[in-house]
This record gives structure tokens, C-alpha cells and sequence, in this order.
């Protein structure tokens, strides 16, 4: 529903989450979602969809259950992984 996840709105299981990030491909590309990993606590997170949308990449993927608190969230593609940011999480 497009609701920003934060400390009073944490991210559950099985909400699916639009994550932006910009460098992971060029411009205007789509890269195939099985070569891009997210990762949320360590969870391994199946990108549903990869997005370009102008400079960035916006991929769709499924919360897994987390635990409760701040949860590093990264994203790796081709050996490359985003330095964690923290999102709020909630079982």
C-alpha cells in the first residue's frame, strides 16, 4: 500500500517490500530478479521483480520473519553488496 515502514509502521512477514537502490545496473535496465540477492537479517529475501525507474532499480521482494527492532537490509548483485540499511521490523 505503498506506507513507508518505520518504527510505528515496521515491516512484517510476508509484506512485500519496494526497495529503491541506485547503482546496482545501468539506467533503463532490468536485471534478470534471480541474479540480484536481498537480504534482511540475514535472511535471504527472493527479489519478486527489478524495476528501472530514472537512475535507480526498485525491486519488489516478500519480509521474512525478522525478528523485532532494526534489521540490516542489503542488496548484492554480481559480487557487489550495498552497505546494510536499517530498516524496522516486527514478527
Amino acid at each position: 500500500n505503498n506506507t513507508a515502514i518505520t518504527s510505528s509502521q515496521p515491516a512484517r512477514p510476508g509484506y512485500v517490500l519496494s526497495v529503491q537502490v541506485q547503482g546496482l545496473a545501468n539506467p533503463g535496465v532490468a536485471p534478470d530478479p534471480k541474479l540480484v540477492q536481498v537480504s534482511i537479517a540475514g535472511l535471504p529475501c527472493a527479489a519478486l521483480s527489478v524495476t528501472p525507474q530514472g537512475a535507480t532499480h526498485v525491486i519488489q521482494v516478500v519480509a521474512p520473519a525478522a525478528g523485532t527492532g532494526q534489521a540490516p537490509l542489503t542488496v548484492s548483485m554480481a559480487g557487489v553488496t550495498t552497505p546494510p540499511y536499517y530498516i524496522s521490523v516486527s514478527n
